[in-house]
């Protein structure tokens, strides 16, 4: 082991996003598990995501009606909201994302959307899907390999029987640009690498496996938008995402091993005008006398915590 570090036995598409970004960064927030205050955008997108499978499953499993499902999808997202202090700047409050849950399946009603969950020949539901996949990689300190887990909100078959990976994203902001993201979006390949193994291991078709359906709900201070964007996957992008997943993940092994992170020292400082939560760090000679003003919390791609 190396001193006051640790290197994840899992590891997740958070985890690659950040590496993407600078090897710094994964040093700080993964390694050494600095952290700013728990973000309000990761909070309220984990309520809406509790929210939506509360209601799913009561209406698709239990039997539930759509309003009386949607209805208990808002008390999860109240429950799981809790008394977290949203930013007075910010619209995702836990009264706005219970409404955006109300305003989605507005949009979207169960039962009538093209898109309904899969049933599995075990009788289980593609809803709230999550699974985990081990790498050629070995641990540092384990041996062990790495552990790659995942997690989307619902595996879905269309009219013509074909599957799709179905997650929502709120938003501050919808438009061209927010859908054109997804097109070359690192999580959506490796949600439909992870949906295909598990369509085979059902014992049903992965070349029905189509793509991604994302459902974009923005939250707006008075109003609601929606906007929902379908993006195909080819065997090659699946195929070229999981070997620049490894390639990702093995540098960053022998990067922690070293303690030679690179560092991008260019627009990843300062991402659209925001420094970033490390910047001070990277600037100061000495950056374990200023540590201090981080919250030591290491993220878990099981519990999500």
């Amino acid at each position: 082991m190396i001193e006051g570090l640790r290197f994840p036995e899992v590891v997740d598409n958070s985890m690659r996003k950040e590496l993407a970004k600078c090897q710094k960064i994964a040093h700080w927030k993964f390694e050494k598990g600095l952290n700013g205050p728990h973000s309000v955008d990761l909070h309220a997108g984990g309520a809406f995501a509790a929210g939506l499978e509360a209601a799913r499953l009561a209406f698709y499993r239990d039997g539930v009606s759509h309003e009386d499902a949607v209805r208990l999808g808002v008390e999860k997202v109240l429950e799981f909201y809790g008394d977290f202090q949203c930013p007075e700047k910010s619209n995702k409050s836990a009264a706005r994302m219970a409404g955006a849950l109300t305003f989605y399946f507005g949009e979207h009603r169960m039962g009538e959307d093209e898109y309904q969950p899969v049933k599995f020949p075990d009788g289980t539901l593609g809803i709230e899907v999550n699974g985990t996949f081990a790498l050629p990689i070995a641990h540092p300190h384990t041996g062990l390999g790495l552990i790659y887990s995942y997690r989307f909100d619902m595996l879905a078959e269309d009219c013509d029987g074909n599957y799709w990976v179905v997650d929502e994203k709120t938003s501050s902001k919808l438009g061209d640009a927010w859908a054109f993201q997804w097109d070359l979006d690192s999580q959506m390949t490796g949600y439909c690498f992870g949906a295909k193994a598990l369509l085979r291991e059902k014992g049903l078709d992965p070349d029905k496996l189509k793509g991604a359906i994302i459902n974009g709900v923005s939250i707006l201070k008075y109003d609601y938008g929606h906007m929902r964007c379908p993006t195909m996957r080819m065997d090659w992008e699946i195929d070229r995402w999981y070997h620049e997943m490894l390639r990702d993940f093995t540098d960053w092994k022998y990067a922690y091993l070293d303690q030679n992170h690179r560092q991008v020292l260019d627009h990843a400082c300062a991402l659209y005008n925001a420094p970033c939560a490390y910047a001070r760090l990277c600037k100061s000679r000495e950056p374990h006398k200023i540590e201090s003003g981080y919250v030591v919390r290491f993220w878990n791609p099981l519990t999500r915590e």
